[in-house]
């Protein structure tokens, strides 16, 4: 097993217990493939980006791709226990995790990680862990966000309701 997560296990970062440690782990650290970090708020367009721009290979990791994986649901289907939270934030920062191996290179040429991450103080915290080669904020303007998240609760969007909130903190 990857030592650091043995090293999460052993600080208690397992399924159905969220503490800060798990949105921003302490033991992550530098990537050893091209890593582009991709923020902004909900709705803002994040994964349409990274969809774009990535090449076939790469690897992609966002939280909620890995929860539907983990819990079901669909794209826009998906509200999540507090447990279940915790469950996929581990499943995430596991993949995080196997791109500190010096031979992640040669499985992936590029790495994606796609997260909200509001605060240029967190952004930077991410920046100084993974040293990724570049971090994108997609700056969509509020009015845009709230416009498409209120598109997709008109299509039954239960995460909808937590987008708009979100969206007001950006």
């Amino acid at each position: 097993m990857h030592h650091n997560i043995k090293t999460g296990r052993a600080r208690g970062f397992r399924f159905g217990y969220t503490p800060q440690g798990q949105v921003h782990p302490d033991w992550f650290r530098k990537s050893h493939v091209p890593l582009t970090i991709v923020c902004g708020p909900p709705a803002a367009g994040k994964t349409t980006y990274v969809e774009a721009h990535r090449g076939p290979n790469d690897l992609v990791i966002c939280f909620d791709t890995v929860a539907r994986r983990l819990y079901g649901g669909t794209r826009r289907r998906n509200v999540l226990t507090p447990d279940q939270i915790g469950g996929a934030l581990y499943a995430r920062n596991e993949l995080i995790s196997t791109l500190f191996h010096k031979g992640a290179a040669a499985q992936w040429p590029a790495a994606w990680l796609i997260v909200s991450e509001p605060s240029a103080h967190w952004r930077k915290w991410w920046a100084d862990m993974l040293q990724p080669i570049a971090i994108i904020v997609i700056a969509t303007p509020a009015d845009a966000c709230k416009a498409r998240a209120k598109v997709d609760a008109a299509d039954g969007d239960e995460r909808s309701r937590i987008a708009l909130k979100s969206i007001d903190g950006w």
